[in-house]
């Protein structure tokens, strides 16, 4: 899997975490770092059989170029991150 898509998962994991327990004002807070463990279990085997299954689609969701005819429009729901995680759907 591209180096950039271990990246994008490392910073949505950090952002979601900051979020999380920043709001929450502690660490421990079982229900984040159990949606943690749940988002990175699910993000990286989609994300390593779509880097296997179809490359090609993987890195058009990584892009962060605007497509004309896309219905992310100017991309701005459109993160990389969120497209391998999320299916790029907005």
């Amino acid at each position: 899997m591209p180096r950039k898509v271990w990246i994008a998962i490392a910073i949505e994991l950090l952002v979601f975490a900051a979020l999380l327990f920043g709001a929450a004002g502690t660490l421990r807070w079982p229900a984040a770092w159990i949606y943690l463990i749940l988002f990175a279990g699910l993000v990286v085997p989609f994300c390593l059989w779509l880097a296997r299954r179809d490359p090609a689609l993987l890195e058009e969701r990584m892009s962060r170029r605007s497509r004309r005819g896309s219905r992310c429009g100017t991309g701005s729901c459109c993160r990389p991150s969120s497209r391998c995680s999320r299916s790029g759907w907005c």
